[in-house]
């Protein structure tokens, strides 16, 4: 069975199809402000996307090196992960906080 969504302007600006199977539909439930005391949002970066392609990161993860270059493994709210160049990620704020955790000011520091 599916079921067609009443979708907010954000979302159909951004194409996103209405129908979705049952199976991945869920009540929505509220955060909990006693039980996540302090949750926010993530923030936000576009990408150079047109604005209405906004996504949110929520970390970067880890990193890899490849014929001399570094990426990175960025963990987005939707649940994808993808591996982006320093280019793409350097204005992030989660890569200040993946350099603080791994212990460097810089992309040239890491192992």
């Amino acid at each position: 069975s599916t079921y067609r969504l009443e979708l907010p302007t954000e979302l159909k600006q951004r194409r996103l199809h209405d129908n979705f199977h049952v199976s991945v539909l869920r009540p929505y439930e509220e955060s909990d402000s006693i039980l996540f005391p302090n949750r926010t949002q993530p923030e936000p970066y576009d990408f150079g996307a047109p604005p209405e392609a906004e996504e949110f990161v929520l970390s970067i993860e880890n990193h890899k090196w490849k014929k001399g270059t570094v990426l990175f493994e960025v963990h987005w709210a939707l649940g994808d992960i993808t591996w982006e160049k320093y280019s793409t990620v350097n204005q992030l704020k989660a890569l200040d906080e993946y350099y603080m955790l791994k212990g460097v000011s810089k992309w040239q520091e890491l192992p």
